[in-house]
């Protein structure tokens, strides 16, 4: 069970690495794609301006930013390399432009402000040490901006008319407020998108976990470590079989077979639901439910026989509106049981002891479109219902006995 589970966890991990990885492609996709309009639209000022070695500088990453949006969107192209070299070469771009070119009255190096932050969503967490590097770097050169505001002189500097000055910075600053609002909007929105699609999946496993245990076993199952068994003190338990299907089956597809098998069964299934009792499990044409299984009930015997007569109906009415001639056998007995998961892969809710194979063995020596029971069973039910005896019936594993079948109620 401990290896189930774990296979179950690091399944649940690897579907939110692959929705972490999308949105993390989006994310870069979204950040390069906007760096390239920054940068045409810098470089077009910057011609203007007839700075043209700035503005081939700045060309030459609007490429690379189109080389790093066409690879985001290839899945063999793997994303932490590549949201590694991006950071680095926006890092190298926003440097460039203050110790290089423009001095810091035009506040260009101000763009060093968007690395650490983008370093955050572009970077794979696995990353770290390149995430900080990368945002310490950065945070360096702003400081060194700064600090030498009024004596650095960068090497390849270009004249900017004073004029003109307040502009740049205007500019620079709205664009980066613009630019990190709208990156980090595009971020929530993914985010959010890939929650809703984590939270699907996981609502979709609850339904097949719980499609497959009991409610409570299932709650258990994802907080236990350990083999899950209980000793059940008393309950029912029931046994039907499809009479002549083996033979019908074989004079038909498989799938007529599996669609009247599903007409059939979908309809039990719906009628368990109904009366808030356990399915166990199917083998072939035959079928077992459980009531006071997994969760204790006074009632169980009662439910349970009046779950067979809805079975019976059930079968009446599939004849009636398809033509056939199925016929219905039950067996139902009553006492204490053991109950609990068995298996490493495709593991499955059980129910064993005498109980449970007296309950078989009625199924099996019973009467088509008739519900045999035990004399305990009579018991349990105190009365509510009337039975019919059937004296000497070789019951196998057991000898003759007593058995009842059921009247109808009292």
């Amino acid at each position: 069970m401990d290896e189930g589970k774990s296979q179950s966890v690091a399944y649940d991990g690897f579907v939110t690495e692959k929705v972490e990885e999308k949105t993390q492609r989006q994310v870069i996709y979204s950040i390069a794609w906007f760096g390239i309009v920054i940068s045409v639209a810098y470089a077009s000022l910057f011609l203007l301006l007839s700075f043209h070695l700035l503005m081939l500088q700045t060309l030459f990453f609007a490429v690379t930013y189109v080389v790093v949006c066409l690879l985001s969107v290839r899945p063999r192209v793997s994303i932490r390399p590549l949201g590694v070299a991006f950071m680095v070469a926006a890092l190298l771009h926003t440097s460039s432009l203050g110790l290089l070119f423009l001095p810091a009255s035009t506040g260009m190096h101000l763009w060093g402000l968007v690395v650490p932050f983008f370093c955050l969503i572009s970077i794979d967490r696995r990353e770290l040490v390149w995430s900080i590097l990368s945002s310490v770097l950065a945070t360096g050169v702003l400081v060194f901006m700064e600090w030498g505001r009024e004596s650095y002189v960068p090497p390849l500097q270009v004249d900017v008319a004073d004029r003109v000055l307040p502009l740049i910075r205007a500019v620079t600053i709205l664009g980066i407020v613009l630019f990190v609002t709208g990156i980090f909007w595009v971020y929530h929105r993914r985010l959010e998108v890939a929650q809703q699609a984590l939270r699907r999946s996981y609502e979709q496993s609850e339904a097949l976990l719980l499609n497959i245990l009991p409610a409570s076993i299932a709650e258990r199952l994802k907080s236990h470590t350990g083999i899950i068994a209980d000793d059940i003190h008393d309950a029912s338990v029931l046994f039907c079989d499809l009479v002549g299907f083996t033979q019908l089956a074989s004079s038909q597809s498989a799938l007529q077979t599996v669609e009247m098998l599903n007409g059939v069964f979908v309809a039990f299934d719906e009628a368990i639901a109904a009366r808030g009792l356990e399915k166990i499990k199917t083998i072939g044409d035959a079928y077992m439910v459980a009531s006071g299984v997994p969760n204790r009930r006074a009632d169980h015997a009662r439910e349970i026989i009046l779950l067979a007569e809805d079975f019976l109906q059930i079968v009446e009415q599939y004849n009636a509106e398809r033509g056939c001639d199925l016929s219905l056998r039950i067996g139902v007995n009553c006492g204490p049981m053991t109950a609990g998961i068995i298996g490493k892969h495709k593991f499955a809710y059980d129910i064993w002891g005498d109980t449970v194979n007296v309950a078989s063995r009625m199924e099996s020596s019973g009467v088509p479109g008739r519900i045999q029971v035990t004399e305990i069973f009579v018991e349990a039910t105190r009365g509510a219902f009337r039975f019919e005896p059937r004296e000497d019936v070789v019951i196998k594993g057991v000898g003759q006995m007593t058995t009842y079948l059921y009247v109808g109620p009292d």
